[in-house]
């Protein structure tokens, strides 16, 4: 399956976002006191995270608009009993794979994949928006509201969450890669 230009564009944004909000978070410490525009690690991290949430929001309305390339009931197929059945057969097909010590096929139109794809654009999106009501709800002074202390407590119950998600995503492609299948230079060349 080919990818758009503006898909590519909006995948490398949004990994890129989440890179540099994971790696910011190992050094990045909650200013204690809270005093706004000391600690700037804190700082880069609700900036980006603003931003972030509207690459996310970009995808989501992409998603939706998109033709000839996965859309949403691909990204989100547990409602339609066709899908479900699709990953079960992806799955089977996966399995059978493994047994003969190869992996699936890149190239070919996975509904597990999409599926994989959606739950890692419903994390992101988690995370943008509990990192957006905890910007909302901190004030001039780096004081947090309770429902910012909540949104907080929720954004960092799933990081570590995405911290998994990344490292398996990229080390699929990376091995899909390395296998010949030349997955990588498909998603990051500049051609359609």
């Amino acid at each position: 399956m080919r990818h758009s230009l503006l898909t590519k564009a909006l995948h490398a944004l949004l990994a890129l976002a989440i890179v540099l909000q994971l790696l910011g978070s190992l050094v990045m410490e909650e200013p204690h006191p809270p005093r706004r525009g000391i600690e700037t690690p804190f700082l880069l991290h609700e900036w980006i995270g603003v931003v972030s949430l509207g690459i996310v929001v970009a995808f989501w309305l992409w998603t939706l608009l998109r033709r000839g390339e996965a859309g949403f009931g691909a990204f989100f197929p547990w409602f339609s009993a066709a899908r479900r059945r699709a990953i079960v057969v992806d799955l089977r097909a996966y399995g059978e794979s493994l047994r003969r010590l190869e992996l699936p096929d890149g190239a070919v139109h996975s509904a597990f994949a999409n599926a994989v794809h959606g739950l890692g654009l419903l994390l992101a999106t988690y995370l943008a928006a509990t990192g957006f009501v905890v910007f909302l709800q901190i004030d001039a002074a780096g004081r947090m509201t309770d429902l910012g202390h909540l949104a907080a407590e929720m954004h960092g119950a799933l990081a570590n969450v995405m911290w998994a998600y990344l490292i398996g995503h990229a080390a699929m492609a990376l091995l899909h890669q390395l296998l010949g299948e030349g997955l990588l230079r498909k998603m990051w060349t500049l051609k359609g």
